[in-house]
């Protein structure tokens, strides 16, 4: 028992000193609370009439969890395409040997071998020269390290990455592990839009910008719509503001664990973004993008990338 209770000791030991080391990330991500637009401020991309034409998704990695929600973990890139054949990604994904270090902690707590499908460059093939634009919801690892293989298969020439200021500018521990990556994806240049709550992306009309903030100091999302006139569909793309969709839908916060220890994470910021979402979904008609929702990915009707040549 004694033996026991010592142990018991340790661990709120542990947890405390964690808690104390995050406690400067806790209080910067809690200063950032960004206007979140109204909905009526996201219907005029409708009105785009050279707007995106086609949006489809690459699935680089996927990896089933041991604890729901959510059941399958998944690491897309979604690709918008507008008739000039001209690409922007949202989010990169990772490349198979960096997911399987990705999932492998998960592995240890019973989670199946992470299966890899190839990286963005690989999947994009010959489309990669059509990439014109990126934008990356968060600066973590799993949604940046795809870069590198990008820029390795496009060359040289520079593609433009749009970043809300916070994004380009502020930093803690869990996003500065993404700026090697960022170094190493030398074509991608920060191009950082500054604005209203919904924020154009130069020559890309039909797209916004959202700075969210709550799951990372630059946490964005971006919202679109996608078709021709009078046929468009409304998307928005969330990036880790939820991790599955179910979470918007009943307005639930993640973890309270995975928040204060492991991702810092100001949740009144982040509820305000889980309602916004739950009422475009609701009532204005976008679909979910949630980035690490497999399940929920697979049965949206967002088809697969298949690059062809173009037009």
């Amino acid at each position: 028992m004694r033996m026991l209770r010592w142990l018991g000791i340790g661990v709120v030991l542990l947890l405390l000193a964690l808690a104390a080391a995050l406690t400067p990330a806790q209080l910067d991500i809690r200063t950032l609370t960004p206007e979140l637009p109204e909905p009526s401020a996201l219907l005029p991309l409708d009105d785009a009439v050279d707007g995106p034409l086609r949006l489809t998704w690459i699935e680089t990695a996927r990896q089933e969890s041991p604890l729901p929600p959510p059941a399958v973990l998944s690491h897309p890139s979604f690709v918008l395409e507008w008739a000039d054949g001209r690409l922007l990604l949202v989010d990169l994904g990772m490349t198979p040997d960096a997911a399987k270090a990705f999932g492998a902690p998960f592995e240890r707590l019973g989670a199946p071998q992470t299966e890899t499908f190839g990286s963005v460059a690989d999947q994009l093939g010959p489309a990669v020269a059509r990439v014109a634009g990126v934008v990356v919801t968060h600066l973590h690892t799993d949604h940046v390290e795809g870069g590198v293989a990008l820029c390795g298969a496009r060359g040289p020439a520079a593609i433009p990455l749009f970043q809300v200021p916070a994004q380009a500018e502020r930093r803690n521990f869990t996003t500065r592990l993404a700026d090697p990556y960022l170094v190493q994806a030398s074509c991608l240049v920060p191009e950082v839009i500054d604005g209203p709550s919904v924020r154009p992306i130069p020559g890309f009309p039909g797209v916004g910008l959202i700075h969210a903030a709550g799951h990372t100091p630059g946490s964005q999302m971006l919202a679109a719509a996608v078709g021709p006139p009078g046929a468009k569909a409304r998307w928005i793309f969330t990036g880790d503001v939820i991790n599955d969709v179910a979470a918007a839908r009943e307005d639930r916060p993640k973890a309270l664990l995975y928040r204060l220890l492991i991702v810092p994470e100001a949740d009144t910021q982040l509820g305000r973004a889980r309602r916004l979402l739950a009422t475009l979904e609701r009532e204005h008609g976008f679909g979910l993008a949630v980035a690490h929702d497999g399940n929920h990915l697979r049965a949206s009707g967002i088809p697969s990338f298949v690059s062809r040549a173009a037009p």
